[in-house]
């Protein structure tokens, strides 16, 4: 007599979101799981989750860009129940993020799989969108970010910039911190 093996808990939220029916392909292969389902190639999952939380489905894709790394899982947003992002690791510390969520799991998926991370080059350097009025760079050690505020009242929108570094003493993060505000040929 077979029997038939209900699928596994953690995968009901998709069923219930308007998702296909979600396995194991081998659930005794690793900790890194490919998942069965229509629609669902290449994408995987762990089982390092508790036995009763929803699992998050990962697909990550080699291109010419770089390491896409895509998601879907459940929101904290009861109206877009489903979150998604697409983080592209461009270089070796050096990531884009995007991510929003959806009404329903087929959305999510969707808006996963479809979004292109857009770049731009300014004065020399690549700077990626990362959504909304948001763009992220790299010059050496420095991590930049500009991001666009809308004005409040009278004032009018501008544009933020910020610079994040690593210093490996006290010493070196003071002198690149107070550095990185000199742009050259002083007064």
């Amino acid at each position: 007599m077979t029997t038939i093996q209900a699928p596994d808990p953690r995968f009901a939220w998709i069923k219930e979101h308007g998702g296909p029916v979600v396995d194991w392909e081998d659930p005794s292969s690793s900790h890194r799981h490919a998942v069965t389902a229509v629609g669902l190639d290449g994408w995987f999952t762990s089982d390092h989750l508790s036995g009763d939380r929803p699992a998050k489905l990962d697909k990550h894709i080699k291109g010419e860009k770089g390491l896409l790394m895509l998601g879907v899982g459940l929101s904290h947003d009861q109206a877009r129940p489903v979150h998604w992002s697409s983080v592209l690791k461009v270089t070796d510390q050096r990531y884009v993020r995007v991510s929003g969520t959806a009404q329903d799991f087929p959305s999510a998926l969707a808006a996963a799989e479809t979004h292109e991370h857009e770049s731009r080059q300014f004065g020399g350097l690549t700077w990626w969108h990362e959504g909304g009025d948001c763009w992220v760079s790299w010059l050496g050690s420095f991590d930049l970010r500009a991001t666009k505020i809308s004005g409040h009242g009278e004032q009018e929108p501008y544009w933020l910039f910020e610079r994040q570094g690593r210093a490996h003493t006290l010493e070196e993060a003071a002198l690149l911190a107070a550095l990185g505000g000199v742009t050259g040929g002083g007064e």
